[in-house]
């Protein structure tokens, strides 16, 4: 357990926005699924092994602004498993989207989960 205080949320629209312009094919929220369910089954070095393979498999073009966002969805989310409140949430879009987009971001995220 760490010491640490409470994780920041992360920010989906920015992290959507960035993985878009990337040229991803995945859905931000089907990749958050993927790396909690990695950080479940395996920890940290898992969910970076499949982080890596993922944006590999994609062929993204990420610049350091986005490496080091995607480390932090590594590292925020194995911190908000970690924590005795269990603070973990999926990383999906704000209340206030259309209830579509909601539905299918929850969608997509329990299939990287289960994935």
């Amino acid at each position: 357990m760490t010491n640490e205080p409470a994780t920041a949320p992360l920010d989906y629209d920015t992290l959507r926005d960035a993985l878009v312009q990337a040229g991803a094919v995945m859905a931000l929220a089907e990749l958050h699924g993927g790396v909690a369910g990695a950080l479940c089954a395996g920890g940290a070095a898992a969910a970076a092994s499949w982080l890596e393979a993922c944006l590999r498999d994609q062929e993204l073009e990420v610049d350091a602004e986005l490496d080091a966002a995607l480390k932090d969805i590594v590292a925020v989310t194995a911190r908000a498993l970690e924590e005795r409140e269990f603070a973990f949430e999926p990383l999906l879009p704000a209340d206030d989207a259309p209830l579509e987009e909601q539905v299918q971001a929850l969608a997509v995220w329990c299939h990287g989960f289960v994935t």
